[in-house]
């Protein structure tokens, strides 16, 4: 008898490891040519390895008697098997596949003589002695010819079922009446000198088929169809069906040579002068795969053979009620422009196209040539907006490693002059401590400096300024209600509140990171204390406090990245792809050379030069695009679906007599 402890509870959110547990078909490959078996179980297995002193509360159950928590691996927890499973294959690795076989804590030992069998089964033991494992010796069995191990006869003849596993089959009574033996469905045993034979079937609810051999059941398989497989065709239903055996039972049945599909691929499948009527599965076959002209479907039609087709009143070649459209690829190019780039249409979608077309008209594939005739419209590349999941995972920076290592900053423009004429906050953020610097200023800079750019047109490459300009607009909104135009004579006590606010990543103020302790303020005057340290003493302190901010920094960053790679995708260009750069348009900006709302959402297409980390791109900007920065992320970016009929133009540049040309600035989308 053993213990087992309801944790469904707990189980539901434990995070759940996906160790492999092996095949019991797999193990038993590895018999061939044994003779000699020995068989070890563990003493509790499971009861030998300890758990985590932190994790022990979470085993607690609660009894009439008194309330319990396991010290030990218990029976019930979702990973049990796993851990187990992963534990004795590692303390038997170098054993697996050569001697031994492990199956969670039923270890069975094998060799083809017993002199290797003596020196196998010592290794073994000495194994569990050093791990320190231990058998129960009354459960273990050495040195046999034939042996019991995970339900089946081990021996060196072959495996072969468990007699006890089987005795309710072999004491059934002798049946009497035809429905008696039509009610006991036995399983012959395989015999893998012969040869087997499948036989499958499929319905509109599932599939199902038997493995036989000579004439006996050897095995069944069934399940149901899925979502997607109950809109397939009966023939398909059919295919699948067989797939679905070869694929469980292909150790059973081995491919053969065949020299001859060269010429069977080219064998008449269709001969128009066949008079019989044809057969719904190859009607099906028919409309599915072989490019029958329309004029050989008018003449099965007049002579009768063509069920599903019929003729209108103006001679036209109807199916189901749609008109049939012949197999010439201009008639059909003709067709889909007029459904997609009329001025009636305006360029809709696949689904909808499709859908519009399919109530009138009616050709092979039409579904795939629809979406693949709207992928390549340059129109639509250009201006249709994007539905999926943005691209681009999470990347999070690197954590800085000391105070002000590195720094972010952002300039917040456009702002009610003061007095002294400033308009602009220059902000200023040390990535780790999160401390921050407000400098007003005019919209005028002389400085000479350099700048290293993020990607262009991406503000969460840099998402630490850009939330914090968010903060400080919000102090500014409040300031300007009762201050007016002296915003610039508060900014200093707007960085005081700021830098003696709590932030969650750090888990304390940006003053008490930079500084070592908390700052007074008229709220908290008398409850902060001071403390003065000297030397030695002050160093250990601020090392042990960066190393818990990048601790917290780092966690912080993890969780993030987990829930914004929810609502993301992975995207991959190589260099040489050609792409459509985002525009995302606004009423009176500026951007690209491309102004106001009914602008394309993207331009291009643009050659990529470059893959610049993970998820940003160099691309092969034109002249006029000089005043950008040529380095995008992914979510800018749209991949390019060439056509033979697409003509790009790129706008000249004017160049003038001094082989000069002017630079028109760019105005940037604010953030």
């Amino acid at each position: 008898m053993r213990l087992c402890i309801d944790y469904r509870e707990l189980n539901k959110v434990t995070v759940k490891n996906h160790y492999p547990l092996p095949r019991i078909d797999d193990l038993f490959d590895q018999l061939q040519g044994a003779t000699v078996f020995s068989k070890i179980d563990l003493r509790s297995g499971y009861h030998q390895l300890r758990i985590r002193d932190s994790d022990i509360p979470k085993t607690a159950f609660r009894s009439r008697y008194r309330h319990y928590q396991f010290i030990v691996m218990s029976f019930g927890l979702t990973n049990a098997p796993a851990v187990f499973m992963d534990l004795m294959n590692t303390v038997f690795k170098d054993f697996l596949d050569s001697f031994v076989i492990v199956f969670i804590d039923d270890i069975l030992i094998y060799s083809k003589t017993e002199a290797e069998h003596e020196e196998h089964l010592h290794q073994v033991l000495e194994t569990l002695r050093a791990n320190k494992l231990y058998a129960k010796f009354s459960k273990c069995e050495i040195w046999l010819k034939k042996v019991t191990f995970l339900g089946h006869v081990v021996s060196s003849e072959g495996v072969s079922m468990d007699p006890t596993k089987i005795e309710a089959v072999t004491n059934w009574p002798r049946p009497s009446t035809v429905s008696e033996i039509r009610s006991f469905l036995g399983l012959a045993v395989p015999d893998a000198s012969g040869s087997f034979v499948i036989y499958s079937d499929a319905s509109k609810k599932g599939l199902g088929c038997v493995l036989m051999q000579q004439g006996k059941v050897v095995a069944y398989a069934s399940r149901q169809l899925k979502s997607h497989e109950q809109n397939y065709p009966t023939h398909d239903l059919e295919l699948a069906a067989v797939v679905f055996a070869l694929k469980i039972w292909r150790h059973y049945l081995y491919g053969k040579a065949n020299v001859v599909a060269d010429a069977l691929s080219r064998k008449v499948a269709h001969s128009a002068a066949l008079i019989t009527k044809q057969t719904p599965l190859l009607r099906d076959f028919d409309r599915a795969e072989i490019a029958v002209s329309v004029g050989e479907k008018r003449r099965l039609v007049e002579t009768g053979q063509g069920e599903d087709f019929s003729i209108s009143s103006d001679d036209g070649l109807m199916f189901e009620g749609r008109l049939c459209v012949p197999e010439d690829s201009a008639v059909k190019t003709e067709l889909l422009t007029e459904a997609h780039s009329s001025p009636f249409t305006m360029h809709p979608g696949s689904t909808k196209m499709y859908q519009d077309l399919r109530s009138v008209y009616w050709w092979r594939n039409m579904n795939r040539e629809v979406a693949d005739f709207v992928s390549r419209c340059l129109v639509f590349q250009q201006v249709k907006a994007p539905r999926q999941r943005p691209a681009g995972l999470l990347q999070p920076l690197s954590v800085p490693g000391w105070k002000w290592e590195s720094v972010s900053m952002d300039f917040i423009t456009g702002l009610p002059k003061t007095l002294k004429g400033y308009t602009v906050i220059w902000v200023v953020v040390d990535r780790l401590t999160k401390s921050a610097h407000f400098v007003p200023g005019k919209s005028t800079y002389t400085a000479s400096t350099r700048l290293d750019f993020s990607t262009a047109f991406h503000p969460q490459t840099d998402g630490q300024t850009e939330r914090l300009n968010q903060v400080l607009e919000d102090m500014l909104r409040a300031c300007v209600l009762e201050f007016s135009r002296s915003w610039d004579s508060h900014l200093h006590l707007m960085e005081f509140a700021y830098n003696n606010s709590y932030q969650a990543t750090i888990g304390m103020a940006p003053f008490e990171a930079l500084y070592g302790k908390c700052c007074r303020s008229p709220v908290f005057w008398g409850e902060v204390g001071e403390k003065r340290m000297l030397g030695p003493e002050l160093v250990q302190t601020t090392n042990a406090a960066t190393q818990k901010i990048r601790a917290r920094m780092l966690t912080a960053q993890s969780r993030q990245k987990s829930y914004a790679d929810v609502r993301r995708k992975d995207l991959e260009f190589e260099v040489g792809d050609m792409v459509f750069l985002k525009v995302a348009p606004m009423k009176g900006v500026l951007r690209f050379k491309k102004k106001g709302k009914l602008s394309p959402r993207f331009v291009g297409p643009f050659e990529i030069l470059e893959r610049i980390g993970p998820v940003a791109y160099r691309l092969a900007l034109p002249p006029s695009f000089s005043a950008v920065h040529d380095v995008f992320h992914v979510f800018m970016l749209r991949r390019y679906v060439a056509d033979p009929t697409h003509v790009v133009d790129f706008e000249p540049l004017q160049i003038s007599e001094n082989l000069s040309y002017e630079e028109q600035p760019v105005e940037i989308l604010a953030r």
